[in-house]
Formats: structure tokens, C-alpha cells, sequence
């Protein structure tokens, strides 16, 4: 008796198994959406302040990740933010042009029904922009990169067993140091949400 119930364990163990690795899955997807950027933090050796900016952006990205089970997973993100433009005082003028960024965010899964769920992500990502500077002096131009925490929510529907869409809310605040363009010690923290709807493809 002690002997089948010990092989009626090991059976529920080896079904579990299974089950899981049924659910898991790899996806690769697309989105667009706007970018929205908040007051601009700029920090110098003497002070630190912040700048109201109300600039939307184009904002797209390719993803593609892995579902473990129902529940975790992790992504991969690679993405595109337009073009914005700061006014930092004293004359000086720094533009951002094109964030271009990567990013690598575990994932956590809440199904709802056979069809929907929500989930919330959060990892760490690289970016790297080309920044214009611009005073009385006259203008250059310098690339700069950073690395910044980024957190997610968001929520799918699977419309077949291989498609579905999603809408994603996502928030990072990147810090790049302007020191080259402006002649002095400047670090700019932007303050970036994003909201975007995607098309996903499991295979």
C-alpha cells in the first residue's frame, strides 16, 4: 500500500511536469504607441531642478520572449523614441534625437480566462541616443548611453493559439550624462511613459 502510494505521487510529480511544459512557449511581437515625457530632471555640481516637459513622441518596438508556464516568463525588448527637444537655461538647448534602447524584463502572468491575462514586467535596459547641444557658442553633436531600471503592466487576448494583441503601459527614467554638449557637469533625467498596442505570434 505504501509502495503505490508513493508511485501515485511520483505520477502526480511527472503530470505536473508535463502540464507546465505544455503551457511553455516562445513569441516574438511588434508595437506602436506615443511616448509621453514628464519634467526633466537636470542635475549640475551646484544644483539639482526640474524642467516641465509636455512632448509626445512616436514610440515603436519589436519583442520577442519566452513563457516558462502560465505564470513567468521573460522578454526581450528592442525599441525607437522620436525626436525631443529641452531648454536647460543660461542659453544652452540640448535635443535628443532617436532613443533607441534594449531591455530585459522578467514577466509575471495573472490568467484571467482561457483567453486574457494581465501581467507586469520589470528588468533593466540599455539605451543610446544622439544629442545635439546648442549656446551662444555655436553647436555639436555627441552620442550618449546609459542604463536604467523599467517596469511594465499591461494585458493580452489570445485570439487563436498562435495570435494575439496586447496593451502595454511602460515606465523608465533614463539619466544621460550632457557634460560634452554643454561644456559643464549636466546630467538629464527623463521621465518617459510609454503606451503601445502589439500584435504577438507564439510558435
Amino acid at each position: 500500500m505504501k509502495l503505490d502510494k508513493n508511485i501515485l505521487k511520483l505520477a502526480t510529480v511527472a503530470m505536473s511536469i508535463i502540464s507546465g511544459s505544455a503551457v511553455a512557449e516562445g513569441y516574438v511581437g511588434f508595437g506602436a504607441g506615443q511616448a509621453s515625457f514628464g519634467d526633466v530632471e537636470v542635475s549640475t555640481l551646484e544644483e539639482s531642478r526640474k524642467l516641465a516637459l509636455d512632448q509626445n513622441s512616436m514610440a515603436i518596438r519589436a519583442y520577442a520572449g519566452y513563457n516558462f508556464s502560465r505564470y513567468f516568463g521573460t522578454e526581450v525588448v528592442a525599441g525607437n523614441i522620436g525626436t525631443i527637444r529641452v531648454d536647460l537655461g543660461d542659453g544652452n538647448k540640448a535635443s535628443i534625437n532617436s532613443i533607441k534602447y534594449i531591455s530585459l524584463q522578467p514577466k509575471v502572468m495573472f490568467p484571467l480566462y482561457d483567453k486574457f491575462n494581465i501581467f507586469a514586467k520589470a528588468g533593466v535596459g540599455y539605451s543610446f541616443v544622439n544629442a545635439t547641444g546648442s549656446n551662444d557658442n555655436g553647436s555639436m553633436a555627441v552620442d550618449v548611453s546609459t542604463f536604467s531600471t523599467a517596469f511594465g503592466l499591461g494585458a493580452e487576448y489570445l485570439f487563436t493559439n498562435n495570435l494575439s494583441v496586447r496593451l502595454n503601459w511602460e515606465y523608465t527614467k533614463p539619466v544621460y550624462d550632457m557634460t560634452e554638449i554643454v561644456n559643464e557637469k549636466v546630467d538629464l533625467g527623463l521621465d518617459i511613459k510609454q503606451v503601445y498596442a502589439g500584435i504577438n505570434y507564439r510558435f
